[in-house]
């Protein structure tokens, strides 16, 4: 049996190895809360930084949107190499240089499905940088256009304009609330101006200049002559070329001749060596597969009003600058297709019983309708996509 003595220094070793084994995990957990403490320290520091380069990178896309969302609507940029820059390292931009023809591009593209105007555009599309502290980021940009017809919207209202085409089942682009028409959100996309064309209205883009006008003088067979006034009628024949018609009669009216006899509705040349007045422009329907365009340019004016005559399949756009447009059809539930498009240019239609529309209205002021006006959607792709006027919008990403 081992003594007391004995069995006391047994007890103060277990006490002291206790201890160091206190001392050893103590040394541990605090080396472990130090770096705790000094990691945590440079997650933060990191943290901040990288919160810093995304607000950075945030700054120079809303710069760089921002610049050329502005230069767009002109068609090309004024600055061919732009960058601008926040002090500090809070972000910037770069942008080398860019395509031209925002609005003539004819390189159609499929591309971003959810866009407004669907997957189908003509786009423009060029590299630029987005920067902050660190590494400029290589971005791409994609100036995209396309007409609102060819994406199957047939009623498109501009500003605040007014309209009672109260057609639910159609599908329409609204500019905010408008009367008669409620709930509907506001469309982040580029109307543009192309002041240098006196056509273009004041939300597109510039009518293609590659196409030949035709005087209203080359066309004949003017019907309702009498005296001092008559309908002119526009009806070209079939061809494989787009027809452009441009009306610009200053005072609208125009001189017969023996060599230009007008006629009556029978038919009959009558009235020569006199001024008439155009009271009204028929345009008659045609099974033709040519595009034709009607332009009413700002001049003018006063304007006659506009006939439909029978029902018409070719694809006709008609282009207004101003003044007041009336338009009415002749032939009761008529079928027509047709895209107005109407750049502060008021509209009244009176369909008499009904009149459908295979295209749309395009418009900046307000549309007033008696009857009924109906409207079924143009087919995407054709003449439409490249004859018709655009919207426009800008979409980017960091490049691939």
């Amino acid at each position: 049996m081992k003594s007391p003595r004995h069995q006391a220094r047994r007890v103060e070793g277990m006490v002291i190895v206790f201890a160091l084994l206190v001392v050893f995990v103590g040394t541990i957990v605090l080396a472990a809360w130090v770096q705790i403490l000094a990691t945590r320290a440079l997650a933060s520091e990191s943290a901040l930084q990288a919160q810093q380069r995304r607000i950075a990178i945030g700054n120079g896309r809303a710069l760089a949107r921002q610049f050329i969302l502005e230069q767009m609507p002109a068609g090309a940029f004024a600055v061919a190499n732009v960058s601008a820059t926040i002090s500090g390292g809070w972000g910037g931009f770069s942008v080398s240089g860019a395509p031209s023809g925002f609005w003539t591009q004819t390189n159609i593209f499929a591309g971003n499905p959810y866009s407004p105007m669907g997957g189908l555009s003509f786009v423009g599309s060029f590299t630029g940088s987005i920067t902050s502290d660190g590494a400029p980021e290589p971005w791409t940009f994609r100036v995209r256009s396309r007409s609102p017809f060819a994406a199957v919207f047939p009623l498109v209202v501009h500003n605040n304009a007014e309209t009672n085409t109260l057609n639910s089942e159609v599908r329409r682009i609204n500019w905010t609330n408008v009367g008669g028409i409620t709930n509907v959100p506001r469309v982040p996309m580029t109307w543009g101006v192309n002041s240098t064309n006196s056509y273009a209205g004041f939300f597109s883009g510039a009518l293609q200049t590659n196409i030949s006008a035709m005087s209203i003088t080359n066309f004949t067979g003017h019907t309702n002559a009498v005296p001092n006034a008559i309908d002119l009628v526009i009806n070209p024949s079939f061809t494989n070329s787009t027809v452009r018609v441009i009306y610009d009669i200053v005072g609208a009216t125009i001189t017969s001749s023996s060599s230009r006899r007008f006629t009556n509705n029978s038919g009959n040349p009558v009235y020569t060596n006199n001024v008439h007045t155009i009271q009204a422009i028929r345009i008659q329907g045609s099974t033709a597969t040519n595009l034709l365009q009607v332009v009413f340019s700002a001049s003018a004016v006063p304007r006659p009003r506009v006939i439909l005559v029978g029902t018409n399949t070719r694809p006709v756009v008609i282009y207004t600058l101003g003044g007041v447009l009336t338009l009415t059809n002749s032939t009761a539930s008529a079928s027509w297709r047709a895209c107005l498009v109407l750049s502060n240019t008021p509209l009244t239609v009176n369909t008499g019983t009904a009149l459908t529309i295979r295209g749309g209205i395009r418009t900046s002021t307000n549309v007033s309708v008696t009857g009924a006006l109906n409207f079924t959607p143009e087919a995407p792709g054709g003449v439409i996509e490249f004859l018709s006027e655009r919207i426009m919008w800008l979409e980017d990403n960091r490049t691939p």
